[in-house]
């Protein structure tokens, strides 16, 4: 069984729209959508428990970010029922805190909004190491659009803060 999605085009960043969303397989997995090896990441905790919710934690080595070396030893929270992946707090400001226009949202805690002309002009991949391995993480992945008509748009990442053991 799969399940295919496709980028609700109003809500992607202008230089993401035309692309194709994701497809989740479950019970198998389909060769003919990727090339190359599967990559196992052990988890650190199977479920984190924090107000009802459970999160995959896994870890996460280090990172980089507009040439900026984060070493960690730390985890990351990933989820297929969540958009927004955690990430450690400095880097979640190093990608979102200087951005032109960027303000702690008011409605979406933890998060920053900002204009998406600036989210086009000035995010950069995101390189994170997991188990070893690094993974690039494409600039449109890391904003959303707030609404359909709106030119705002969101952080596409979590800061793991107090809501987060």
């Amino acid at each position: 069984m799969y399940f295919a999605r496709q980028n609700d085009s109003a809500f992607a960043p202008p230089s993401f729209r035309s692309q194709n969303g994701g497809v989740l397989t479950l019970g198998g997995l389909n060769t003919d959508l990727f090339v190359g090896e599967i990559n196992y990441i052990p988890l650190s905790r199977s479920t984190v428990r924090n107000n009802s919710h459970f999160f995959w934690e896994i870890p996460l080595d280090h990172a980089e970010y507009g040439g900026r070396q984060f070493s960690m030893s730390t985890v990351a929270i990933v989820d297929t029922g969540n958009p927004f992946s955690t990430v450690p707090a400095d880097l979640f400001r190093a990608i979102y805190g200087s951005l032109p226009g960027a303000v702690l949202s008011k409605t979406d805690e933890g998060r920053y909004t900002f204009p998406c002309s600036s989210a086009d002009a000035q995010l950069r991949p995101l390189t994170v190491t997991l188990n070893g391995l690094q993974y690039t993480i494409p600039p449109e992945d890391l904003a959303f659009r707030t609404s359909a008509s709106s030119e705002t748009c969101i952080s596409g990442l979590d800061p793991m803060d107090d809501r987060y053991p």
